[in-house]
């Protein structure tokens, strides 16, 4: 089935560093939602506030939101955050794995690879790095 399967998959390839940079990344997430409904919500009450002309209850509404602002964008610069961390988690444990793949001792990856017959591949260790790069993107 489907849940062995990523069960698998995700005990092979995530450490607890991952999985927790995942959960950060996702209550993250979760507040960012919380935070736009509260901002419609409350952009609602301004204009609510701006048709009856009721001015003080917008100033202390404007306030509020001018807080909450300053909140929402520390929360959108940790997901910015978390988002570049996983990454860079991802394309480690990737980088690692091909390194152990590529540097085999005893099989001699490498040196097959990069110096023996006509089938040779060209600049393997640019073209390794650049993969990687472009997958954990």
């Amino acid at each position: 089935g489907l849940r062995p399967t990523i069960s698998f998959i995700l005990g092979r390839t995530c450490s607890l560093r991952e999985a927790l940079t995942v959960g950060k990344f996702s209550f993250m997430l979760l507040l960012r939602t919380y935070g736009s409904v509260w901002v419609s919500r409350h952009w609602g009450r301004i204009v609510n506030s701006v048709v009856t002309l009721d001015f003080s209850r917008l100033r202390g509404l404007v306030s509020e939101f001018a807080g909450a602002t300053l909140l929402l964008s520390l929360l959108n610069a940790l997901l910015k955050y978390y988002n570049a961390s996983l990454r860079l988690q991802v394309r480690e444990k990737i980088t690692r794995w091909c390194h152990e793949m590529y540097m085999r001792p005893g099989e001699m990856v490498y040196y097959k690879a990069n110096k023996v017959g006509d089938d040779r591949i060209q600049n393997c260790d640019h073209r390794i790095s650049s993969d990687v790069e472009c997958f954990a993107q």
